[in-house]
């Protein structure tokens, strides 16, 4: 459009609507607002010549390109985040530890985990330890307490707690409703 000579309304306009559909865009994939928006459009009201206009679009399309960046590697250390809760979730697992073993601010952490999964941290963890004892529950011969153990919780009776507010069943249920399923199957 610069070569074409287009009307400068037109040529600032366009570029714009690009900016402003590129960071929609983003905005639905992210789930954050471009704080700077205003900012790009502003830059763009203020050039004067097609110099200035061609510098400053390479400027701002470097700078989304670094954001984007940013936010995969915010999302591939997520993945590491979850990964690692996945491995470790019969261990004691803290938002605290996991946040200092991954460089995170603890509050930023928090946030951020619940912002991108839907779920605090604990309702992630409980998540996951749950669906590991259905598992357990459904294919091995071991005790409630062994179970609760094996995924993660000391107290065997918390444990049913959790696992009948998730599954609305408790442990013995699960198991019971677990043989009778396998045996209508054979």
């Amino acid at each position: 459009m610069c070569n074409c000579t287009a009307e400068e309304y037109l040529l600032k306009n366009t570029a714009k609507n690009l900016i402003y559909n590129f960071l929609l865009e983003k905005e639905k994939a992210d789930g954050e607002v471009c704080a700077n928006k205003s900012d790009f459009f502003r830059k763009i009201d203020h050039c004067r010549y097609v110099q200035d206009f061609k510098e400053q679009m390479k400027t701002m399309i470097e700078e989304l390109g670094r954001e984007c960046e940013r936010k995969s590697y915010a999302d591939d250390r997520l993945n590491e985040i979850k990964q690692y809760i996945e491995k470790n979730y019969a261990q004691e697992i803290e938002l605290k530890q996991v946040a200092k073993k991954f460089n995170y601010n603890y509050n930023y952490l928090s946030t951020y985990f619940n912002k991108k999964t839907g779920k605090s941290f604990s309702e992630y963890l409980n998540r996951i330890r749950i669906e590991k004892a259905c598992e357990l529950l459904k294919s091995t011969s071991c005790t409630i307490a062994q179970i609760s153990e094996r995924t993660g919780y000391s107290d065997p009776s918390y444990f049913s707690r959790i696992f009948k507010s998730r599954t609305g069943k408790t442990p013995a249920q699960w198991k019971r409703q677990s043989a009778k399923t396998d045996r209508k199957t054979e």
